[in-house]
């Protein structure tokens, strides 16, 4: 089985999450071992972590870089980062180490085209939107999305930095649902959750007028089979 290397800890629930998902799906699908993962949590300043999210600069990158070949020199044999938004940095991770990188955002675009969707609901930080880490994609192939208004997504953004602070509000809840029923008014036949720290509040257990889809987990699932692939 091949060693995963998952660059985490942005935020570290969701990192914690996307550990255990790949830990137990192994074990369905491979009752012989546990699976090889090397977690390395970037130790960025909290300070960072708020600018990236609320304002949309970024100072992670010699993080990122630092802890990618960290994961190299402990012999993972490709790398993962359960966050979206880091995915802006994802070209200079791969050109700092010589091993695989896999990206959220390909994962996600491979599985939606598995579907019928007519039009994706994008759910993420302002970073994420701004920085076109998903419209680019979309826009490439032929994707159709709606994203929430701009006092909507700066009510995410904080609502976002709550759930990396470990911090699960009941209105935070009840907001994130408001949120979709504008993006469903506005058409969308699906939601995208591209924040994978959003997962934390699963919307997706007392809504079922309209599937949601959780990128983290998708990209949980592309993992494992690229360890198990012998």
């Amino acid at each position: 089985m091949k060693t995963l290397g998952i660059i985490g800890g942005v935020g570290p629930a969701s990192t914690a999450e996307f550990y255990l998902k790949i830990s137990y799906d192994c074990q369905k699908r491979n009752d012989i071992e546990r699976p090889a993962i090397v977690i390395a949590s970037v130790p960025a300043p909290y300070e960072v972590e708020r600018d990236i999210i609320l304002h949309n600069k970024n100072g992670y990158t010699p993080f990122l870089v630092a802890e990618a070949k960290r994961l190299q020199k402990a012999d993972a044999d490709f790398l993962v980062m359960p966050c979206n938004t880091l995915h802006c940095d994802i070209e200079a991770i791969r050109n700092a180490v010589s091993i695989p990188v896999m990206s959220i955002v390909d994962t996600a675009i491979a599985y939606i085209r598995t579907k019928a969707y007519k039009k994706i609901g994008l759910m993420a930080t302002a970073a994420t939107v701004e920085r076109n880490i998903y419209s680019d994609m979309f826009k490439r192939n032929h994707i159709d999305f709606q994203v929430p208004s701009a006092q909507e997504q700066e009510e995410l953004n904080k609502l976002i930095v709550n759930l990396v602070d470990g911090k699960y509000l009941e209105c935070d809840r009840k907001y994130l649902h408001g949120v979709i029923d504008n993006l469903k008014a506005q058409g969308v036949d699906c939601i995208a959750l591209a924040c994978t720290d959003l997962q934390l509040l699963k919307p997706e257990e007392d809504r079922n007028d309209i599937p949601i889809f959780d990128t983290m987990a998708i990209l949980a699932e592309a993992a494992l089979e690229e360890m198990l692939r012998t």
